[in-house]
C-alpha cells in the first residue's frame, strides 16, 4: 500500500505553523506589558493560538498524506491532542513569563514544549482508523469522525487563530491610538499652561509656535511671531553666540545658557534658555527653546551686591576698629581693627586669644548683660597684640541680628597713650597742661561744686568756646535736656570717687549739638577725699553718626528712608498682638507703579529713584501716622492700616491713593502720569502672621495685575475696584 502527498496540504500545514507562531508570540509580548486579567488573557489568547497552529499543522499534514483507502479519527483521542497542545503552550509561557528567568527554566520550556508536541502527534496517530469503508459499518459513528469532519475542525481551528490575530491587531491599534491622544493632551497642556516661555523653531530659525507664556515675554502675537526667526529677537552682542548653541542643539545636543532678548517695545529682558532637541522619527527637525524672564532677578542681585559694597565701604574706612564676634568667634573685622589695633588677621579666632585671663573673666560677665540687652556704656579693656604687646583699648559693644540669632557688634578705639597721658597728669601738672594744650581731646578740670576749672584750648576747635569763656562757669553749661539724667550721675561718681564715663550732647557756640564721650577721673588729697575731677572729652559725633547709619540701613530702606522688609514685618507682628489684645482688625495693603520698569529704561534710573522718592511722600500724605508705610524692595511698596473700621474703609484708603498716584508727576524736566495695582490682605481672615498677610496681599496684588492694572483686589474674597 502506497500513499502519496498532496503539496497544497503540505504547503498550508507549514503556513499555518507561521501564521500561529507569529500570533502567539505576538500576544506573549503584549502580556509582557501588562497586568492582571490583561495579562491572563493575552497568556491564554497565545496558548490557544499555538495550541491550535501546532494541532491543526498535524492534522493538514495527516491529510497531506493520500491514502487508497478512508481515514477516520477517534473524536476523543483526536480533541484530547488538542488539549495536550494547548496546555503544554500554556504550561510553557507560562513558566517563560515569570520573573527571573534561567537556563533551567528554558531547558524545562524546551522539555515540555517537546513532550506536548510529541504526545499530540502520537495521541493524535492513535486517533487515526486506517480500515476498509466496508468494515467501518460495525463501528458506531459516535466514535468515529470521518476526514471530511477533520477537515472542518482544521478549517474552524485556523479560523480561531486568525481571529486572534486580527483581536490582537485592533487591539494594538484602539492602545496605539489612546496612547498617542493622551501624549498629544499632555504636550498641548504642557505647552499651553507651562509659566515659562516655550518656542519651537524649524531648523532655519523659523518659529512654528510659541506659547502664550512666550507671547507675553516678547510682546508679540501668536501671529507676529510665525513671521520671524530668532535673529531679529536676539540683542546683536548675544546672536553669535545664541546661532552656534542653536546650531549645537541641532547636532543633538541640550544646552542651556543666558542671553538678552529684545522686547516689542524696546525693552531688554534677560532670559535664561534651554535648546531642546526637536526629534523625529530619530532624526532632529528643529528645536524646542524654553525660555526664563531673570530680569527682575538680576536687577535685585546687582542692587543686593552694591549695597553690600556700600555697607562694606562704610565698616572698612571707619575711623574705629569694628569686629562683629559671635560666641567669641571673631566672624569680621574692618582694616583698622586689623592692621592698626590687633595687627593680625582675627578672622575665625577667638577674642579670648587677644585677652588676659582676667580680662577675659570681665568681658565674658559683659558679653553676658549685652545678651540679656542690658545698656552697657563705654568701658576700657586691656588688649594683648600679636606680638606679646599690651595695649589699653576703649570699648563699646552692642547686641545686632545675624541669621536666625543674634552677635555682638564691638566699636574699640587704641587708648594706650592716652590712658598714660592721664597717669603722667597724676603726677605732674605742669606736664598736664603741656599735654592738654597739644591734645585734641578737651580736657576739663572740675571741683566738687561742677565748676570748671581748667578747660584746655582744645573746646575752641571742637564747640567753639575758648577756654575762658568756660572756666568758672558750671560743667552742665550748654548740656542737652535730655542728657542732664547724666549729669546726675557724674556728681555721685564724683562724690564717690570712682571712675566713670558718659556719653552725651554738648551745644556748640553755634547752636549745633555734638556728641561728646568723656571719661571722669577723680583726684584725692592725702585723705582719701576727691577735691577735683578730670574729664577727658573727644567728639564722637562721627562715630554716632556711623552707628546710627548701621542701625538705620539694617531696618530701614536706603532710598526713601522707609522701613524695610525687617523692621516692617516686626511691625506687623506687634500690631497683631494688640489687636489681639484688643479685638481689632488689621490690614496689609501691597502695591506696585505699573510699568516702572518702563520709566527707567525711559528716562533712566535717576528719575526712576526720584519717583520712587515721591511715591513714598504721596503715600504718608494718604494715610494716617498710626499707619506705617514701607518699601519691600524695587517699586513694591506696603501699607499697614493697624486699626480701621470695618466694611470697606481700607479700600477707601486704597482709593484714596490710587487718586493721589494719578496725579501728573513731574520729574526733572519729565512730566507723566502713573498708576498703580493694589492688593488688601485682612487680620485674622487672611493670616495670622505677618509672612502671610504680606504674602496674601502679593497674591491680591498679582490678581489686580491679571484684571488689567490700576485696580484694587482684596484676597480671596470679591473687593474688586
Amino acid at each position: 500500500m502506497v500513499g502519496s502527498y498532496d503539496f497544497t496540504f503540505v504547503g498550508v500545514s507549514i503556513l499555518i505553523a507561521m501564521i500561529s507562531a507569529l500570533v502567539s508570540l505576538d500576544l506573549m509580548s503584549r502580556m509582557q506589558q501588562s497586568k492582571g486579567f490583561t495579562r491572563t488573557f493575552w497568556l491564554i489568547s497565545g496558548s490557544v493560538a499555538l495550541g491550535i497552529g501546532i494541532w491543526s499543522m498535524h492534522f493538514i499534514g495527516m491529510l497531506a498524506y493520500e491514502l487508497p483507502f478512508p481515514v477516520y479519527y477517534r473524536a476523543d483521542s483526536t480533541f484530547l491532542s488538542l488539549l495536550l497542545a494547548i496546555g503544554s503552550s500554556f504550561l510553557a509561557f507560562y513558566t517563560i513569563n515569570r520573573p527571573g528567568v534561567t537556563k533551567k527554566n528554558i531547558y524545562f520550556n524546551s522539555f515540555w514544549i517537546g513532550v506536548g508536541i510529541l504526545s499530540m502527534h502520537y495521541v493524535g496517530m492513535k486517533a487515526a482508523r486506517f480500515l476498509p469503508a466496508s468494515q467501518m459499518e460495525k463501528v458506531l459513528e459516535t466514535v468515529l469522525i470521518g476526514g471530511d469532519y477533520i477537515e472542518l475542525y482544521v478549517i474552524i481551528g485556523t479560523t480561531i487563530i486568525f481571529l486572534l490575530s486580527f483581536i490582537s491587531i485592533l487591539i494594538d491599534r484602539e492602545i496605539s491610538s489612546r496612547v498617542i491622544k493622551i501624549g498629544e493632551l499632555r504636550y498641548r497642556s504642557l505647552f499651553k499652561h507651562n509659566t515659562d516661555a516655550i518656542y519651537t523653531f524649524d531648523e532655519k530659525g523659523s518659529l512654528l509656535a510659541a506659547n502664550p507664556a512666550g507671547e507675553q515675554l516678547l510682546g508679540y502675537t501668536k501671529e507676529e511671531l510665525l513671521q520671524l526667526t530668532f535673529t531679529p529677537l536676539i540683542k546683536e552682542e548675544d546672536l553669535e553666540r545664541t546661532t552656534r548653541y542653536f546650531e549645537q542643539t541641532l547636532l543633538g545636543q541640550a544646552v542651556q545658557y543666558e542671553i538678552t532678548c529684545i522686547h516689542k517695545d524696546g525693552q531688554k529682558k534677560e532670559l535664561s534658555v534651554k535648546n531642546i532637541p526637536f526629534v523625529v522619527d530619530g532624526k532632529v527637525v528643529g528645536v524646542f527653546a524654553i525660555a526664563r524672564d531673570m530680569t527682575e532677578k538680576i536687577a535685585k542681585q546687582k542692587m543686593l551686591r552694591e549695597s553690600e559694597e556700600r555697607y562694606r565701604q562704610i565698616l572698612e574706612h571707619a575711623p574705629y576698629g569694628i569686629i562683629i564676634q559671635k560666641d567669641g568667634i571673631i566672624l569680621y573685622a574692618n582694616m583698622v581693627a586689623s592692621n592698626i589695633i590687633l595687627k593680625d588677621d582675627p578672622i575665625g579666632k577667638t577674642i579670648w586669644s587677644f585677652m588676659s585671663p582676667e580680662e577675659q573673666q570681665r568681658s565674658q560677665e559683659r558679653i553676658k548683660e549685652i545678651q540679656g540687652r542690658k545698656n552697657i556704656p563705654t568701658y576700657g579693656l586691656e588688649l594683648i597684640r600679636s606680638n606679646g604687646e599690651v595695649i589699653d583699648a576703649e570699648s563699646n559693644s552692642t547686641l545686632i541680628p545675624l541669621g536666625e540669632g543674634s552677635a555682638i557688634l564691638t566699636f574699640f578705639k587704641d587708648i594706650t597713650m592716652e590712658k598714660k597721658t592721664e597717669e603722667a597728669l597724676k603726677r605732674s601738672e605742669e606736664n598736664y597742661r603741656l599735654v592738654t594744650m597739644h591734645s585734641q581731646d578737651l580736657i576739663k578740670i572740675v571741683d566738687r561744686q561742677g565748676n570748671v576749672l581748667f578747660a584746655s584750648p582744645s573746646h575752641y576747635i571742637v564747640l567753639g568756646y575758648r577756654p575762658e569763656e568756660l572756666v568758672e562757669k558750671p560743667f552742665s553749661r550748654n548740656i542737652h535736656p535730655d542728657d542732664l539724667a547724666l549729669y546726675d550721675k557724674f556728681i555721685e561718681s564724683v562724690k564717690e570717687g570712682e571712675a566713670h564715663s558718659f556719653e552725651f550732647r554738648r551745644q556748640h557756640k553755634n547752636g549745633d549739638w555734638v556728641w561728646i564721650e568723656s571719661l571722669v577721673t577723680p583726684i584725692q588729697n592725702d585723705e582719701g577725699i576727691t577735691e577735683k575731677v578730670v574729664i577727658t572729652s573727644r567728639d564722637i559725633s562721627l562715630k554716632k553718626y556711623y552707628q546710627s547709619q548701621l542701625e538705620h540701613l539694617a531696618f530701614h530702606d536706603e532710598l526713601t528712608g522707609l522701613p524695610n522688609r525687617r523692621l516692617y514685618q516686626q511691625i506687623i507682628e506687634k500690631s497683631i498682638k494688640e489687636a489681639i489684645r484688643y479685638n481689632r482688625s488689621l490690614a496689609v495693603m501691597y502695591m506696585d507703579l505699573d510699568k516702572f520698569k518702563h520709566i527707567n529704561d525711559t528716562y533712566g534710573h535717576d528719575v526712576g529713584d526720584e519717583l520712587l522718592k515721591q511715591f513714598a511722600e504721596r503715600l504718608k500724605k494718604c494715610v494716617r501716622e498710626s499707619d506705617t508705610v514701607a518699601r519691600l524692595g524695587g517699586d513694591e511698596f506696603n501699607v499697614l492700616l493697624p486699626d480701621f473700621k470695618q466694611g470697606d474703609g481700607a479700600i477707601r484708603v486704597a482709593e484714596k491713593i490710587m487718586e493721589a498716584l494719578r496725579k501728573p508727576w513731574k520729574i526733572k524736566e519729565h512730566e507723566f502720569e502713573m498708576t498703580s495695582s493694589i492688593g488688601i490682605a485682612y487680620f485674622p481672615k487672611d493670616g495670622d502672621n505677618a509672612e502671610q498677610l504680606i504674602k496674601h496681599a502679593d497674591m491680591a496684588l498679582y490678581q489686580a495685575k491679571q484684571q488689567g492694572r490700576n485696580n484694587v483686589q482684596c484676597y480671596d474674597h470679591g473687593c474688586g475696584r
